[in-house]
């Protein structure tokens, strides 16, 4: 791609900054990046909150902010990029990118001119340099068609070339990624190799997490792709279904409620739940009796006798409010008290649990312990 006078000055600032920040980054001091959230107080300062750390990063509005469990990137006030990792914060460029995304393991930032930067570990790549498209971005990876049309990944590391035709159709989920080429082909990338999952003919849907993917063929059979196997889970079209990391959870035809889980089935209810829901490594659902349950990690019990007002999930993290606004979490498989106060908003990002009672006094759960933002 050919620059020209101020582009072509972005494009080195922007190139001489990443080489900095990798730098900053194999020198920067590790604190708690499990802990790792931001929030903005009523004066619109900004502060990250770093494990028991609360940092005033910013004393104007700043357009926007995402949050991995590494690393955290803002657009601040002046339409400056910058990202703050292992407590150290850098400008990466002074103009904002088209789309940025911060995850589990990686950063990728998305620039005019389809100009597309992969930070992963201590090192930042350009896997694309002219026209594009970006398919979908996991923690892991980022699936995109390159400047000469080609559909490549990003994966640990390493680009790799999936297909010189453009697909018919991407999802991308956590460290997964399944796409039905030009031949109908349903197809995944496996630990370094292609998979056929379907032959000559689509399937009716698909949903992908974390080493998951489930599916229904063309004729209507249910089946799962997991840890490189196989299964086939039902020989009919089930209700509905909804994938998480390492499960999925469905309906069976004969209404049964049930969970795939690591390569076994859980009968979890004889009768479909009034609802369930799906996120990350947790299942919740409401019985007929308005018993709000949980599933984790191969357990199942139930959490509350109450249906809560909202729930919020991440990671190993699922934290709402009980019927008098204090705060639980199902946290590693434990209940737990989360908040010391009635609260009124609450958020959560990573392993932490941002919340309030009144506006601005601001409180941090991380780790068991909870941190006052107050007057910061």
């Amino acid at each position: 791609m050919d620059c020209e006078g101020t582009d072509m000055d972005n494009a080195m600032k922007y190139i001489t900054t990443l080489l900095l920040l990798v730098t900053i980054v194999a020198t920067g001091k590790y604190t708690s990046a499990q802990c790792l959230s931001a929030f903005q107080d009523q004066r619109n300062f900004f502060f990250i909150v770093d494990g028991g750390n609360i940092i005033q990063q910013e004393h104007n509005l700043i357009y926007n902010y995402k949050a991995g469990r590494n690393h955290l990137a803002y657009l601040s006030f002046n339409n400056d990029f910058k990202i703050y990792h292992n407590g150290l914060t850098q400008t990466l460029q002074t103009f904002p990118p088209v789309n940025y995304y911060c995850t589990d393991y990686i950063m990728f930032v998305e620039n005019p001119g389809s100009q597309y930067y992969v930070l992963y570990g201590e090192k930042m790549d350009l896997i694309n340099k002219g026209a594009g498209q970006v398919y979908g971005v996991g923690d892991s990876l980022v699936a995109f068609q390159d400047y000469m049309g080609q559909f490549q990944l990003f994966k640990d590391g390493r680009v790799y070339e999936i297909d010189q035709r453009e697909p018919y159709m991407v999802k991308v989920e956590d460290n997964m990624m399944v796409y039905l080429d030009r031949n109908n082909e349903l197809r995944t990338f496996w630990q370094g190799d292609l998979i056929t999952l379907e032959y000559g003919n689509p399937p009716q849907s698909v949903q992908v997490e974390r080493n998951i993917a489930a599916y229904v063929d063309y004729i209507g059979n249910f089946k799962v792709f997991w840890a490189g196997d196989i299964y086939n889970v039902l020989s009919f079209q089930p209700g509905s279904y909804k994938a998480g990391q390492n499960l999925v959870a469905y309906i069976d035809n004969r209404r049964q409620f049930k969970i795939f889980y690591k390569g076994e089935s859980f009968d979890i209810m004889s009768i479909e739940p009034k609802w369930y829901d799906v996120q990350q490594n947790f299942v919740v659902w409401v019985d007929n009796n308005n018993y709000f349950n949980v599933f984790y990690e191969g357990k199942y019990e139930r959490l509350e006798g109450f249906v809560p007002a909202s729930y919020q999930i991440s990671n190993n993290l699922l934290v709402y409010p009980n019927l008098d606004n204090y705060l639980f979490g199902y946290i590693n498989g434990k209940k737990v008290k989360v908040s010391d106060e009635v609260t009124t908003w609450y958020e959560v990002q990573n392993d932490a649990v941002n919340y309030y009672k009144i506006k601005n006094f601001f409180k941090i759960y991380c780790d068991g312990k909870i941190t006052n933002a107050i007057n910061r």
